[in-house]
């Protein structure tokens, strides 16, 4: 008579005790796998998701960059057409002297020693960007800075200026500092700047 060495059962010839078979197998603990790899993987989710946000950032302000040396472009064609309105205006015995801010924004009161219907309405004939919104500053009937933009205040339009520096828009000023307009600009900033050196440059003179 044979035993079972495990657990003692009496067994036939070549018989094989159950207890070898049903003993339980010991299962595989996944704890540290879990414990290391969950941390891993949402620290690489979390690089993967910051590097693709300024991706799109960069790409996003490149294509802004693109729509700011396009309205560049316009900025210096609309000049153009300002300083004929101006050179029309004078021709006519308007009196053009001296600084003069002109803009597209009827809210804004500002008065002239001109008929500013009438440069508008020349300007309009001198360029087709008139229905853009703009804004120009002008001395001695002769435009010394213009910045246009598709609206005043939104900030995902581009802004475009004359003079510009490096397919860049720049803030006004005479003293030949090229300071250019930064991200998230609005026109309605810019004119502001603009229009706190001009009045600096009033009280200079």
């Amino acid at each position: 008579m044979q035993y079972c060495n495990k657990c003692g059962r009496p067994l036939n010839d070549g018989e094989v005790c159950g207890c070898m078979q049903s003993a339980p197998q010991k299962k595989k603990s996944y704890t540290l796998l879990f414990a290391i790899g969950i941390p891993v993987l949402c620290l690489a989710a979390l690089a993967a998701a910051v590097l693709l946000l300024r991706v799109i950032t960069d790409m996003s302000w490149r294509s802004k960059q693109g729509r700011m040396a396009d309205m560049n472009k316009v900025a210096e064609e609309m000049t153009e057409a300002a300083d004929k309105a101006l050179q029309k205006i004078s021709s006519e015995g308007g009196d053009v002297s001296g600084w003069n801010n002109i803009n597209s924004d009827e809210d804004i009161p500002i008065s002239y020693k001109f008929d500013i219907g009438r440069f508008h309405e020349y300007f309009s004939e001198y360029t087709g960007s008139s229905d853009k919104e703009f804004f120009i500053i002008a001395h001695d009937g002769r435009v010394e800075y213009l910045a246009v933009s598709d609206s005043w205040s939104n900030t995902a339009d581009a802004v475009g200026t004359y003079p510009s520096f490096d397919d860049s828009p720049v803030y006004f000023s005479r003293d030949d500092i090229k300071e250019k307009v930064g991200k998230g600009k609005r026109l309605r900033d810019v004119y502001i700047e603009g229009t706190r050196e001009l009045m600096d440059i009033r009280y200079r003179e």
